[in-house]
Parts: C-alpha cells; structure tokens; sequence
C-alpha cells in the first residue's frame, strides 16, 4: 500500500465526528439558541472536542444571507435580526415564501439601497461643483475609481460596498468599543493612563487633529484588541468550500457548512501567558525585548486572515483609535448597572445586552484642581 493510499485510510469522514445528542427529525435545531448560538456552539467544543458536527433538519445547514444617518441606522436595525435568523434557519424558506418580516426586511433594503444611491450622486454633484486635487472622503476615491478610463467599476459595484461598510463595519465596531468600556470602566488606573496619553496627543482639539498622530495612540487600538480577545465581536465564522477539502485530518466534501469558534483558541495558555488576565500591554510588548511570555497575535483572527481578511480591518482600528482617545480625553466612565446582568447575545455580531454608562467630565489640565464631584450623565 502507498503512502497516499494509507493517508486516505486514516481521514475522518464528517459523519466520523462527534455530535451532540439531538432529537429525531429534527437533529439538534431545538438546542441552537439563536440569542446564545456561539455560546452553545462553545460549550460544544468543550464537551465534544474539536472538530465536531451538528445536524439540523431536513438536511439543510444554516445559510448566510449572501436624518439620512438616522434612516440608515433605523433600517439597519431591522436588517441584523433577520441576517441573524436566517443563519440559523432550517432551511432557506424565504426562497419559496415570503413572511410579513421578509417584506419588512425587504422594504429595509430597499430604503438603504436608495439612501445610498443618493449619496452617490450628491457626491458626484460636489465632485462637479467643488473640484478638489484628492478625494475628500471614501466614497468619493471610489467614484473616482468609477470614471477613470478603462475602469470596470460600476455604480452597482460601489453600492455593494457602501452597503457592505454599513453592515460589516459599523455596528462591530461600535460593539467592540463597548465591550471596551466594559473593562475600562474597572480599571480606573487604566483610565487614567488612557487620558494622559490622549491629552499628549489630542491637547485641547476634541479629536485627533492629524493623521500623523494617530500612530501616536497605540495603546488605545491595544485595548480594543485585548478587548476583542475576550469578547470577540466576531465569535463565529462561516466557510462553506467549493471544491473538496481536507482540513486537519477530516475530509469535507463541496458545499459543506463550517463554523469557526474565535474565542477558545484566544482564551488558550498556548497561546497567551495568563490567557484570563485583561492586559492591554501584551499587544504593545509582541515578542520584543527577549520577553519570554507567550503572545501569538496569529491565534486572534477577529478580522479573518489570508486573501480574505477584512478590507475594513485598518478603518475599524483607526475608529476605535479616535473615538476611545477621543473619550478618555473628557471624561471618566463608570458602569451604571451590576456587570452580571450584562449579557452576550448573537445578534449578527457578538454584542452585550446593554451597556449603562455613566460618562463624569475630567478636570481641565489648566486648572490642576482635584475633581470635584460632578453630576454624571447616562
């Protein structure tokens, strides 16, 4: 017998794999909560092991659904909890039948599509009316991307990832930052470093005033990371193959559904020394200085990796930059409810329940006056 001969005798079939315990017809639909679907889909990876399998019913696996700001986020808000329920339905009903919350979805699309189509052409009409040497904002580099000669953009095109930016990279942002006050608001030492190293860079503008600067606020971005480490906005991941793959040593055929779990392998001692401590610093240190404690950045993928890592990756790093920087500059936060009763929900992205904070002005570096106490705001 051949090597490759033998190497095909010791590959796991997916029906090798463990599975949890379900019900007739039905498999294990009854036990993926959708509020809680990466929670379960972790307590399973500790109980079975990884890789495992789960079943739904009918043979379908989950499917993924392949002011003007006021009206974006109003219409967003009813697009995420349908995303999230149909990557955990059955079977692909909306294909056949189209229930009053898909018209209502439907309608939502719609409404953004068009909001977006109108920044588009109000962005053209200043392109036209206010000639400027670059771009003055994303939108616009793409419409200019979108004219010049021999490009095989289209407007359809840009639409795609207006749309994409909204969905992808506005609310997992927003979620992550608010995880990040969530520890920030129980250290107030760290507070504090936060404010002095923002005031070093921002001083009296209310936020960064140069892009040169931005570098400049590391430990912010490091925060945010430590933070995602935890509390991964990203908590799970969807592949679906299109040609057959071998992955470890289970051999998955085309169009099988995979789901990565991104919290257990950042949680893991062999990756991070001390993987249950919050230590924003360890993203600064990296492997520098002969420092022995482990830290393998590769172990965090909350943007993905490869080819197909996420394009707005580097947006997202620069937002949380600005808007924590620009946060800890003013204020104190101090969390308004008992931690315990702040829950993770799967709602697309991983995101708390709610998240009461109470935001107390800092004194002014001008006065040098101990604090005095101050009404805070919710």
């Amino acid at each position: 017998m051949d090597a490759a001969a033998s190497s095909a005798q010791r590959l796991r079939q997916v029906r090798d794999l463990p599975c949890p315990r379900g019900l007739p017809l039905i498999g294990n639909l009854h036990q993926l909560n959708a509020p809680k679907l990466h929670r379960v889909l972790e307590q399973w990876a500790e109980e079975l092991g990884t890789p495992y399998r789960f079943q739904i019913a009918f043979g379908e696996d989950p499917r993924t659904l392949e002011q003007e700001r006021g009206v974006i986020q109003e219409h967003l808000a009813q697009i995420f909890p349908m995303l999230m329920h149909r990557v955990n339905a059955p079977f692909p009903y909306w294909r056949y039948v189209r229930l009053p919350r898909d018209r209502r979805t439907d309608r939502a699309l719609a409404e953004v599509h068009r909001t977006i189509r109108g920044m588009m052409a109000r962005s053209r009409e200043r392109m036209r009316d206010e000639p400027s040497d670059a771009p003055r904002h994303l939108l616009e580099a793409m419409l200019a991307l979108r004219d010049a000669p021999g490009s095989d953009v289209t407007d359809d095109i840009i639409a795609a990832n207006v749309l994409t930016l909204l969905l992808a990279g506005e609310d997992t942002t927003a979620n992550a930052l608010a995880w990040s006050l969530y520890y920030l608001c129980a250290d107030e030492p760290l507070q504090q470093r936060l404010a002095s190293a923002a005031h070093a860079v921002l001083g009296v503008h209310t936020v960064c005033p140069d892009y040169g600067l931005v570098k400049d606020l590391d430990l912010f971005e490091a925060v945010c990371s430590e933070t995602l480490r935890f509390r991964p906005v990203a908590a799970i991941m969807a592949f679906e193959p299109v040609e057959n793959v071998q992955v470890s040593d289970v051999a998955l055929p085309a169009g099988s559904k995979m789901f990565f779990l991104t919290r257990p392998p950042m949680l893991a001692a062999r990756h991070y020394s001390q993987p249950g401590r919050f230590d924003p610093e360890s993203w600064l240190r990296g492997h520098a200085g002969g420092d022995a404690r482990v830290h393998d950045p590769r172990a965090w993928v909350q943007f993905g990796a490869g080819p197909r890592v996420c394009p707005g990756r580097h947006l997202a790093a620069m937002e949380m930059r600005l808007v924590l920087s620009t946060l800890m500059n003013r204020f104190k936060v101090k969390l308004a409810a008992d931690p315990s009763t702040i829950e993770e929900i799967t709602a697309f992205a991983m995101v708390p329940s709610r998240m009461p904070v109470r935001l107390a002005l800092r004194p002014t570096v001008e006065s040098f006056q101990p604090q005095t106490n101050q009404p805070g705001r919710d």
